[in-house]
């Protein structure tokens, strides 16, 4: 017989009692515990968690650290290939995936496609295109579902037909036809609760029971996290910050209504703005780029840094917007912590909008809580909605 057959194969989540992923997922929730503090977790005592714990240590789906099978202070945690699970983000203009163990730790690298066009199949496209990618690994057959996080709003955004219908009756397509694809569950949600997802598990959120986590990219987004559970809303459409009013007399969104927050502080309005200005002639100092459809947000970031006075002045106009909005939401969940993500990361490029935020924001929370609500910066970085999105697959399957 080949020595390939004759190896034990390691333990999977599918091959596990009941009982045992009850202890399994309490230790998940930890990170790691030791015996006593697991049988705290589970109401269970000493010579209970001994039964479980051991035959789970012996054939390698439980971890002690140090090594021993009757260490009692030993830090026990799950083995990483348990169970795997695929977090796909689907943005205005590209697709980003990644495989997730069950510990919550990457396995690879980010996958990244952009669409030939912007429309919902070439989309969905892109996403089985990356997915059967991750799924030709030797791990395929360990992965228990799909989640997705979608940049949210409006029917012209592509990747709103991964989200439910409103429509009584009517199924999510492009979520249904993942899931006729791979025969595997698939989950959704927007992406700023992807990403306070992945934050509340793996990041600066962790631990923390009441937080917002900004998501920052081509629209503005606001993931919640209250008494320790993300918001998700019943259509999906909780933490739509860039489409709170701010502004009556304000600019027309695309989303239909007049002065959302995204048109006075998103990257599109900034440079639709910058534009019109330029093309005004604006003022000495506003330095020209001589092709003005080829003017990015990261131009006008450049300019401010260099001291251009409008340019920053735009920045900080949109940073103090910014900040009145997060102080409503403040008042409305009174979290610990907000984490800025998306491109807010780079607090350098962004620093006249970030620092115009927080003094904005500052000044209107001043008057409500006894203690001052820190800002910090995403420890996942760009990969906040991949991991939270996966994270979607453990929540909901492993519960």
């Amino acid at each position: 017989m080949d020595k390939k057959e004759t190896e034990k194969q390691p333990p999977s989540w599918r091959d596990c009692t009941p009982s045992q992923k009850r202890v399994l997922l309490g230790i998940r929730r930890c990170g790691s515990c030791t015996r006593e503090h697991l049988g705290t977790i589970l109401g269970l005592p000493a010579s209970s968690v001994s039964r479980e714990v051991s035959p789970l240590l012996l054939e390698g789906t439980l971890i002690s650290d140090p090594p021993g099978v009757r260490r009692r202070n030993a830090q026990l945690s799950v083995a990483p290939s348990l169970a795997y699970a695929i977090g796909v983000e689907v943005g205005f203009e590209k697709v980003r995936a990644l495989a997730v163990n069950l510990r919550g730790e990457p396995v690879g690298v980010v996958k990244e496609y952009r669409p030939d066009r912007r429309d919902a199949p070439a989309f969905l496209q892109c996403v089985q295109k990356v997915v059967r990618e991750i799924l030709a690994q030797p791990y395929a057959s360990r992965v228990l579902g799909i989640g997705v996080g979608f940049a949210n709003r409006g029917l012209w955004n592509p990747a709103q037909a991964f989200a439910r219908e409103r429509e009584e009756g009517k199924g999510d397509p492009l979520v249904h036809a993942l899931e006729q694809t791979f025969r595997l569950p698939v989950r959704s949600r927007s992406d700023a609760a992807c990403a306070a997802l992945g934050e509340h598990r793996s990041g600066k959120l962790r631990g923390v029971d009441n937080g917002l986590f900004v998501l920052y990219l081509e629209g503005i987004g606001l993931g919640v996290i209250a008494a320790g559970q993300v918001v998700y809303g019943e259509w999906n459409d909780a933490g739509e910050l860039g489409h709170i009013p701010v502004d009556d007399d304000g600019d027309y969104c695309h989303c239909g209504n007049i002065g959302c927050l995204e048109t006075v502080a998103a990257q599109w309005a900034l440079v639709k703005r910058a534009r019109q200005i330029m093309q005004g002639g604006g003022q000495v100092n506003f330095r020209r780029i001589p092709n003005l459809n080829s003017l990015q947000i990261s131009d006008l970031c450049a300019m401010a840094a260099t001291g251009d006075q409008l340019a920053r002045n735009m920045l900080a106009k949109a940073g103090r917007a910014l900040g009145r909005a997060l102080a409503i939401s403040a008042s409305l969940f009174d979290p610990a912590a907000i984490i800025l993500g998306g491109d807010l990361m780079d607090t350098k490029a962004y620093g006249p909008m970030i620092a115009a935020m927080r003094e904005n924001f500052q000044t209107l929370t001043a008057h409500r809580t006894p203690q001052p609500i820190r800002f910090e910066v995403s420890a996942l970085g760009n990969d906040a909605t991949v991991f939270g999105a996966a994270e979607l697959v453990f929540a909901d399957l492993l519960a």
